[in-house]
C-alpha cells in the first residue's frame, strides 16, 4: 500500500516554458511574463520605505485599539526598526 510521499528524482528536468517551446517548434513564438511571487513569508520591508509620524524616524508603528471603531486610546503601541510582516522584532 502506497503512502503517497515518496520521493522521486528525475533523470532530467526542463521547464514549462522549454517544453512548450520545444513542443511547438520554431514556427510559433512563445513569450512569457513573469507572475506573483510566492514566498512563504512575505519579504522583510525595508525600514527606510516607512516612517512613523511626527518623529519622523525610520520604522513602523502600530496601534492596537480594543474596537472596530479605533476610538479611544490604543490598548498597545509598538515601534519597530525592522519592520516584518511574519512578526515585531
Amino acid at each position: 500500500m502506497g503512502g503517497g510521499s515518496s520521493g522521486v528524482n528525475p533523470h532530467y528536468a526542463i521547464s514549462p516554458l522549454d517544453g512548450i517551446r520545444q513542443r511547438v517548434g520554431e514556427q510559433v513564438t512563445v513569450s512569457y511574463a513573469l507572475g506573483c511571487l510566492i514566498h512563504r513569508q512575505l519579504p522583510q520591508i525595508p525600514a527606510d520605505w516607512l516612517q512613523t509620524g511626527a518623529d519622523g524616524r525610520a520604522g513602523l508603528a502600530l496601534s492596537y485599539f480594543g474596537n472596530r471603531e479605533l476610538a479611544g486610546a490604543p490598548c498597545i503601541r509598538l515601534w519597530s526598526k525592522k519592520p516584518n510582516c511574519a512578526g515585531l522584532k
